[in-house]
């Protein structure tokens, strides 16, 4: 009977335990989507008073100042002063805003013959904006690996000039295809690169290219600034993103959050289409990205528009890609020598010039691409009926030659509300990839505070 009695208690112990245990996940889940309420309000830069930010997120005071206090002294907010009287108030209050010293929003995104690097605070203040000529096409993977790997560990030294020891997320935006994992792609088709885990080959290059790092600045390689170096190299997680994906991020940001004057409701299905590097695109559905099961959905260049085309990189015939993309549209109308003088841009321009004057072969090839275009982006809107479609890239500037205004009065009637230039034109994928990156920090603000493993998404709110 004591046996019994002692296992009825421990039996109670465990019982109590497990309940204790799904109590404080409990308590954990809700801090932490408590934590995003506030943070969301704040992930644009702006600074607000704890009664703003209790009166928008339903939070009490008592829970508020509880999660400023904990957020304040993880470095992820900071008191940036207070309000003037009578802007939120009779009595100055004080104010808060993203912090400008705990974990940096950094984007390295591959260009055409170059890297573009950024680094922000939390708050969007630029730390690091610099832009490396580098051309990797036709070379090897692992030379653009290593590259990172050094701009990377150069980074932290400008990181610890700043105060900021911390480098938890790195993302790079590229030119191709990003699978589910974030890591790898099935082939950079511009650059001549095949299937790759493109983090892995980053990785790897890490502790060596920290210790040449370290060397090049004749620091000692047993100190302890080497030993930090490592310790935040080995907890860096490091993020595919694709620059279509990105691009479609920034821009709709642009609509709904900042000057685009468009409401989320009216907003939350979209269809971007971008002809700079390559072509591509992305799709957001229900106001997130839309990236299917394998994270390859949206590639709109490698839709087929000719059955009997030319073969494409990517294994199949006739692709968008063969007949549109800028390189090839240089190539047919004969702007090779051109281009190479005054740039890829001035020579679509030209491309479109001459075209309008009827001048062989700069006519049959715009009007291939523009027909090619029309094609996929028709199939596509009839699919998805997007709320908008969005253009970025030089496909903006045949927009008026795409659909007839009857074309126009019948996708509006099926739920289209019209087309749109893009905000950031060329350059959409920067900001999108650190909007991204700053997201995905914020959303892992508890897990950053109890110093837990990153859980990584591309394309959702906070």
């Amino acid at each position: 009977m004591r046996n019994y009695t002692a296992n009825k208690a421990n039996n109670g112990c465990k019982m109590t335990g497990i309940k204790t245990m799904a109590r404080k996940m409990d308590s954990r889940d809700v801090r932490d989507r408590n934590i995003a309420l506030v943070l969301e309000q704040l992930v644009d830069g702006e600074s607000h008073s704890r009664t703003y930010l209790s009166n928008v997120t339903g939070l009490t005071p008592a829970t508020l100042t509880s999660l400023i206090r904990d957020l304040a002294e993880a470095g992820i907010i900071e008191q940036v002063g207070a309000s003037q009287s009578g802007v939120e108030g009779p009595r100055r209050k004080a104010m808060f805003a993203l912090g400008n010293h705990s974990f940096p929003v950094v984007v390295l995104e591959l260009r055409k013959s170059e890297v573009k690097l950024v680094c922000q605070t939390l708050r969007g203040c630029t730390v690091l904006d610099e832009t490396y000529q580098a051309d990797f096409r036709g070379k090897n993977i692992g030379d653009f690996a290593r590259f990172v790997a050094l701009r990377i560990c150069a980074l932290l030294d400008v990181l610890a000039q700043q105060g900021i020891d911390s480098l938890p997320l790195v993302g790079i935006s590229i030119p191709a295809p990003v699978y589910a994992d974030l890591r790898t792609i099935p082939a950079a088709i511009d650059f001549g690169w095949d299937h790759a885990d493109v983090v892995a080959l980053i990785e790897e290059q890490l502790p060596q290219a920290w210790y040449e790092h370290v060397r090049s600045r004749k620091a000692d390689a047993q100190g302890c600034d080497v030993a930090a170096g490592l310790a935040i190299l080995r907890d860096l997680k490091i993020v595919l993103v694709n620059d279509g994906s990105a691009g479609l991020w920034a821009e709709r940001h642009y609509l709904q959050r900042s000057n685009g004057g468009i409401s989320p409701e009216d907003s939350l299905n979209l269809l971007y289409f971008k002809t700079d590097l390559g072509v591509g695109g992305g799709v957001v559905l229900n106001n997130e990205l839309y990236c299917g099961s394998k994270g390859m959905a949206g590639g709109l260049g490698h839709m087929p528009v000719a059955n009997s085309g030319r073969h494409c990189l990517c294994g199949r015939t006739g692709c968008l890609a063969t007949v549109a993309a800028p390189e090839v549209m240089i190539d047919d109308g004969g702007l090779r020598e051109f281009a190479s003088e005054h740039g890829d841009v001035a020579a679509l321009k030209e491309l479109r010039r001459l075209a309008k004057l009827n001048i062989e072969p700069a006519r049959s090839t715009y009007d291939r691409a523009r027909d090619g275009v029309k094609q996929v982006l028709a199939g596509a809107i009839a699919l998805l009926v997007p709320d908008w479609v969005i253009f970025g890239g030089y496909v903006i500037h045949m927009m008026d030659e795409l659909f007839s205004e009857h074309d126009l009065a019948t996708m509006k009637v099926s739920g289209v509300r019209g087309m749109l230039a893009g905000h950031y034109r060329d350059d959409a994928a920067m900001p999108g990839a650190l909007l991204m990156m700053r997201q995905n920090l914020l959303s892992n603000a508890g897990r950053l505070m109890h110093g837990e493993n990153l859980v990584l998404r591309v394309g959702s709110a906070v």
